[in-house]
C-alpha cells in the first residue's frame, strides 16, 4: 500500500505499548509554532488567556462526570501533568439525589482547585443549566460566576501560540444557538493554524454519536463543521459511544476530527490525551487504551480504522 501510514492501536491495560501500523488516511494538521517560551496571551478582543512555559502543549480531555466526586478527585491527582484540562460538559447530575445548588457549590470548589494546578477549560452540558435567560432557555450562569484567568468557560477562548480553543455553551434554543454561532464567527478571525472546539453534544451521523441503536448527535453542529472546518472538536453526551463496535471515541466529519471520551463508572474517568506537537491522541478507559496519530496528508482523509492488539491472555 502506498498510502501514508498512521498508527491506531487498541491496547489492554497494564501491558507494554507496542507499535502496530495500519493503512489508513489521516489528515495533515500543521503543528503549532514552537518556541522556548510559548505563551497564552491576552487577545485584543478580550478573551482570557494564560501564560504557559511549556515547550509542547498536552491536553487532557474528559466529559460527563455527572457529580462523580471520585473522578473529580482523580483529576486533582492528574491534572498537573498536562498544560490544559478540558471538561466537555455535564459536570452536574440533574437526576442525582443531591440538590443542584449543592452540587454547584461542590463542583465549583473542585474547578477552582483544578485551575490552581493547570489551565482549565469547561463547557456546559444539558445537565449544567441552573437558570433560564430571558428567552426561557437554560444556561449555566454558575460557570460564569467562577471563571478566572485559569478557568475558562462558555463563550471564552484560549490561544496558545497558533493553537486556538473555543468553548461552546450548551444551547437550549434559537437565541443561545445564535450566540454560539456569533462567538465562533468572532473566534474564526483570530490567527490560528489549529482550531479546537469544546461542544458538549457531538455531531450527528458519526461514530462518536452512536447510542447503540441510533445516532444521537447535533445535526446543526454538522453544518458548523462544514462551514468552519475546525481541526478537532471535543464532545461528550453519548456516554457509551466509544464502547460499541459501530461507535468510537474518534471519527471524521467533513474536514474535522471529532472526539468523545464517553463515560464509565468508578473512580477513574474515561479520558483523551492530545499532544498538539505530535498530534497523537490517546484514549484511556477501563477496557484498555487506543492510540491514534493524526499525521497523514490532508488530501487523504477518512475515518480511522481500528487495529486490535491481542493481549496474549
Amino acid at each position: 500500500c502506498n498510502k501514508p501510514q498512521a498508527r491506531f492501536l487498541r491496547l489492554p491495560t497494564k501491558t507494554t505499548v507496542a507499535k502496530s501500523l495500519c493503512c489508513s488516511s489521516f489528515p495533515h494538521i500543521t503543528p503549532i509554532r514552537e518556541g522556548k517560551n510559548p505563551r497564552y496571551r491576552l487577545d485584543p478582543t478580550g478573551v482570557s488567556m494564560r501564560e504557559c512555559k511549556a515547550t509542547r502543549l498536552k491536553l487532557l480531555v474528559t466529559s460527563d462526570l455527572h457529580y462523580n466526586l471520585r473522578q473529580f478527585d482523580w483529576l486533582l491527582q492528574t491534572a498537573n501533568r498536562y498544560d490544559c484540562l478540558i471538561i466537555a460538559g455535564d459536570l452536574l447530575n440533574v437526576a442525582g439525589y443531591l440538590e443542584l445548588e449543592l452540587q454547584i457549590t461542590v463542583v465549583s470548589e473542585y474547578l477552582r482547585k483544578l485551575s490552581g494546578l493547570t489551565q482549565v477549560a469547561v463547557c456546559s452540558g444539558n445537565h449544567d443549566g441552573e437558570t433560564k435567560n430571558r428567552f426561557g432557555e437554560y444556561t449555566a450562569a454558575w460557570l460564569q460566576s467562577i471563571r478566572s484567568k485559569s478557568l475558562l468557560v462558555d463563550g471564552q477562548c484560549l490561544q496558545a501560540n497558533s493553537a486556538l480553543l473555543s468553548i461552546c455553551a450548551w444551547w437550549g434554543g434559537a437565541r443561545s444557538r445564535e450566540e454560539m454561532v456569533q462567538m465562533l464567527e468572532k473566534h474564526s478571525l483570530l490567527p490560528h493554524s489549529q482550531w479546537m472546539w469544546v461542544h458538549h453534544e457531538p455531531p450527528d451521523r458519526c461514530r462518536v454519536s452512536w447510542t447503540g441503536k441510533h445516532y444521537g448527535g447535533d445535526k446543526f453542529l454538522n453544518s458548523l463543521l462544514q462551514r468552519y472546518s475546525p481541526t478537532v472538536v471535543f464532545s461528550g453526551h453519548i456516554h457509551t459511544a466509544p464502547f460499541y463496535q459501530a461507535g468510537g471515541w474518534i471519527d471524521r466529519v467533513h474536514n474535522s476530527w471529532v472526539c468523545n471520551p464517553g463515560n464509565q463508572p468508578g473512580p477513574v474517568p474515561t479520558t483523551i490525551q492530545l499532544d498538539l506537537k505530535t498530534m497523537t491522541a490517546i484514549f484511556d478507559c477501563n477496557e484498555g487504551r487506543e492510540i491514534a496519530e493524526l499525521n497523514a496528508p490532508e488530501e487523504r482523509q477518512s475515518a480511522p480504522a481500528r487495529a486490535t492488539l491481542d493481549s496474549g491472555e
